[in-house]
C-alpha cells in the first residue's frame, strides 16, 4: 500500500513533467511549422552572371579589364543580348553609364549593325574621313546623316543616304586662341549596306566627304 507521502511525493514529479512538456511542445510546433513554411516557400528565381559597366564609359572608348565588372543578376531584369563574357578590348559604339548592363549594341559589332537597320538590309561599318573637324564634332553615335562627295569641279553627289553614325571621335580640344585644335577633318564609322561602303571608298579616293544630318 503506498503511503500518502510517497503518494504526495509521485503527484508532485508528474505535475512538474506536465509542466515542462508544455514549452516542449509549443518548440516542436514552432519547428515544425518553420519546416512547412520552408516548404511552401517558392524558389529563389534562376540567376544570370552579366557584365556590367564599372564607371561611367564614352563611346569610343576601347574597354578595359577596370571598366567593367560581373555581377549576378535575377534572369527576368537581364536584359535581351547581355554580354556574359568580358568585352575587354572591345570599342564602345554608345556611352554606358556606371551600373549599366552591357549588351551587344553598346559595342561596335554585328550586334549593333543588326539593331540598327533591324530587318532591313545588312550592314557594315565603314570608317569614313570627312573633311571638315567642326562637323566631325557635332556628331554622336545614333546620329542618322547622308554622306556628300564633292569633286574637284565642284560638283557634289550624295555617296550614301541614312547611314547611321556607330562611332564619332570625342570633340576636338580648343586651343588657346579658342579655335578647334584640329582643321583635318576625322574618322567617323557609319553602318552603311555593302553598296554603299563601296560608293564611300570610290568616293573617299577623288571627293572631299561631308555629311548632312536628318532630323527625320
Amino acid at each position: 500500500m503506498t503511503s500518502p507521502s510517497f503518494r504526495s511525493l509521485l503527484l508532485r514529479v508528474l505535475a512538474r513533467a506536465r509542466w515542462h512538456r508544455r514549452p516542449i511542445a509549443a518548440a516542436l510546433v514552432a519547428v515544425a511549422v518553420l519546416l512547412f513554411a520552408r516548404e511552401l516557400r517558392p524558389p529563389s528565381p534562376p540567376e544570370t552572371l552579366v557584365m556590367v559597366a564599372a564607371r561611367d564609359l564614352g563611346a569610343g572608348e576601347d574597354v578595359a579589364t577596370a571598366d567593367v565588372t560581373a555581377r549576378r543578376l535575377r534572369a527576368v531584369d537581364v536584359p535581351d543580348r547581355a554580354l556574359t563574357a568580358s568585352p575587354v578590348g572591345r570599342v564602345l559604339a554608345l556611352p554606358v553609364r556606371r551600373g549599366e548592363v552591357l549588351t551587344d549594341v553598346r559595342l561596335l559589332g554585328a550586334g549593333l549593325l543588326d539593331a540598327v537597320r533591324g530587318d532591313g538590309p545588312e550592314l557594315v561599318a565603314a570608317p569614313v574621313h570627312l573633311a571638315d573637324a567642326a562637323t566631325v564634332s557635332l556628331l554622336r553615335a545614333g546620329d542618322t546623316v547622308d554622306v556628300l562627295g564633292a569633286g574637284p569641279g565642284g560638283a557634289t553627289g550624295v555617296a550614301a543616304r541614312r547611314a547611321t553614325v556607330l562611332l564619332a571621335p570625342s570633340p576636338p580640344k580648343s586651343s588657346a586662341f579658342g579655335g578647334s585644335s584640329s582643321t583635318s577633318g576625322g574618322v567617323v564609322v557609319l553602318g552603311v549596306s555593302s553598296d554603299e561602303a563601296l560608293a564611300l571608298a570610290r568616293a573617299a579616293a577623288t571627293e572631299h566627304l561631308s555629311v548632312v544630318v536628318r532630323a527625320d
